[in-house]
């Protein structure tokens, strides 16, 4: 069986046993459980803003990809339209020379 401490007696409440603690262990305590408030806190946002940051840039991604794959069909377009007008010209050119 684990031994209380001098001071605190059982069944007396937590606070008590707490206002008859060590100022200083008091204060260790305070900051250990702010710290770890703290910490927590920190890791749970910079866990948030990676996922978020992820999202985002995929979502980029992918419209950037889409807005690519866009401009090439019609840039091959356009470009097939320009080969139909230059062979039209060619025929109607080497036909006019035919006669």
């Amino acid at each position: 069986m684990t031994s209380l401490p001098s001071r605190a007696r059982p069944g007396a409440p937590l606070a008590r046993s707490i206002s008859r603690m060590d100022p200083q262990v008091q204060s260790a305590l305070i900051a250990a459980a702010a710290t770890l408030v703290g910490v927590g806190g920190t890791v749970t946002v910079a866990i948030a803003a990676a996922r978020n940051a992820r999202r985002t840039n995929q979502a980029t991604i992918e419209a950037a990809r889409a807005n690519t794959q866009a401009t090439i069909e019609a840039a091959r377009a356009d470009a097939q339209l320009t080969l139909d007008a230059a062979r039209e010209t060619q025929f109607a050119d080497r036909y006019s020379r035919a006669l």
